[in-house]
């Protein structure tokens, strides 16, 4: 078996040890991207735990009320960078959870709670969050990963709109080249803003990129080819592994496959079937190195190399 499928066992076979919510992201992730009956059964099991027991709408808008009101306030990746962000769009941390946990229902449970959060955070007010936050570029880059999760959920999962005039990818392209490649964070954030950017027009993986779109995706991969070209022994694995995912979404065929999967093959683990950042500078510093810290990065590979077969997908196309 192949490094990738062995990975895959690995973490099915030891998954219940795992918090909640990475069972809850790994199954997600394998779900949606091939249909692994394994984590179909584990997102069936986990449903008490992420679906209220009578999800009536009054039901439905309480939890996402909770979800708003009861946000972490830091980040995982770069905080001091997006602290004075956060200050300045306190309820975006919030709100995009609750995104969140509506698409969850409604792309894998089959529970529409649109309505629900709408009851729960006036449209008024997400419309204007959004248009704020697309006139501070500042923002966008620096909140990154937050704030187009945020843009692109509320766009074409809460309000459907999926046309090419709904979010204007062209302008995210050119503020995604406005960041400091010589910071490491903001080196970081750039990768991650344009990775985004494609994974959320998937919806996380639910779909293929629609043709529109793909020009414009394929710019920001061809981008960021260069910069991990450039840059790689700067670039932690979880970075390079979502850019290879991307590429998938997009059909793009990169340069960097070949010397990113060598790189997986000597970053196994010697506490079990996973990889770990070894080869890179972040090696020096990182703390995702257990088990559990090390979920995205590995769930990342097995998709990078596992063919995109979303659900609604035949086996002719």
């Amino acid at each position: 078996m192949d490094l990738a499928g062995r990975i895959r066992d690995y973490y099915f076979g030891y998954l219940t040890q795992l918090p909640t919510e990475k069972q809850f992201h790994y199954a997600a992730r394998l779900h949606a991207w091939y249909q692994d009956e394994r984590a179909t059964a584990v997102l069936h099991s986990l449903r008490p735990q992420y679906v209220p027991e009578f999800p009536a709408d009054g039901v439905l808008r309480e939890a996402l009320e909770n979800i708003v009101h009861n946000a972490p306030t830091t980040a995982v990746n770069g905080h001091e960078l997006r602290a004075p962000y956060f200050t300045r769009y306190p309820s975006l941390r919030g709100i995009e959870l609750a995104l969140f946990r509506v698409r969850h229902w409604l792309a894998i449970y089959d529970i529409d709670a649109r309505d629900a959060l709408f009851n729960a955070v006036d449209e008024d007010k997400l419309t204007a969050l959004e248009k704020k936050l697309l006139r501070d570029a500042d923002a966008l880059r620096m909140l990154s990963t937050y704030a187009i999760n945020f843009i692109y959920l509320y766009e074409r999962v809460m309000l459907r709109q999926d046309g090419k005039d709904a979010i204007k990818l062209k302008r995210l392209y050119k503020i995604g080249k406005g960041y400091n490649l010589k910071d490491d964070e903001e080196l970081r954030l750039c990768l991650y803003f344009y990775t985004h950017c494609i994974i959320a027009e998937s919806n996380f993986y639910e779909h293929k990129l629609p043709e529109f779109a793909l020009p414009t995706y394929v710019k920001m991969l061809k981008r960021m080819q260069k910069i991990i070209t450039k840059h790689y022994d700067r670039i932690s694995l979880d970075n390079k592994l979502e850019f290879l995912v991307c590429c998938r979404l997009a059909d793009f065929a990169d340069k960097l496959t070949g010397r990113i999967e060598d790189e997986c093959q000597q970053s196994v683990s010697e506490e079990g079937t996973f990889l770990i950042d070894r080869h890179n500078a972040h090696a020096k510093t990182a703390t995702k190195m257990s088990f559990a810290a090390s979920e995205h990065r590995n769930v990342l590979y097995i998709m990078s190399q596992t063919p995109f077969k979303p659900i609604g997908q035949d086996d002719e196309q």
